[in-house]
């Protein structure tokens, strides 16, 4: 899979005119998720080979839509602010998280806790989430799209690769090259 991370990055220079350092970005997120299926034997990241119907469509491009802006309102008073990239804890990925981080993050947990669908997140910060219908639970990624135990209703229906501030230097220097990146 790795061979179709190039094209994607042709694909977004060419066609969707995206900044050198965006590219890369994307290059980087997109190649380490598909090493960690690789590592993982993970062949398959369908739910159950069904594609998603245009109600699930709906329902992520809905919950999507919101993380983009309630994180947008959330993170604005700490844009330009020097306190804002204080370095509080190390996310789950081994690199530091600044207080800036933190706020969106606690923002995107929240709307996914309380969505009417389960779903999973993978974050920088905070690692591996199953959220939904009020709960909040760490898991192991891995072991859970293995199991095949998980009822049909209890089965999430959505993953979410979340960067809740990808660029966060820039955000707090307020350099406008800086947003929230969910795949």
């Amino acid at each position: 899979m790795l061979q179709y991370v190039d094209a994607f990055a042709v694909f977004m220079d060419n066609t969707k005119h995206k900044s050198f350092n965006t590219i890369q970005s994307y290059k980087r997120d997109v190649s380490q998720y598909i090493k960690y299926l690789d590592t993982n034997g993970i062949k398959d990241i369908t739910k159950r080979g069904v594609k998603m119907d245009a109600q699930d469509k709906k329902i992520a491009t809905d919950l999507s839509y919101e993380i983009i802006k309630e994180v947008s309102q959330a993170i604005r008073p700490y844009v330009g602010k020097p306190e804002s990239g204080e370095k509080v804890k190390m996310g789950a990925d081994g690199t530091p998280t600044s207080l800036i981080d933190i706020v969106a993050e606690e923002k995107v947990i929240n709307i996914l806790k309380n969505a009417p669908v389960l779903s999973y997140i993978v974050s920088e910060e905070i690692g591996e989430l199953k959220l939904g219908k009020g709960t909040k639970r760490s898991i192991s990624l891995t072991h859970e799209l293995r199991r095949d135990d998980i009822a049909e209703e209890d089965r999430p229906k959505f993953i979410f690769l979340v960067d809740p501030v990808d660029g966060t230097s820039n955000a707090i220097k307020e350099i406008p090259a800086f947003g929230i990146s969910i795949a």
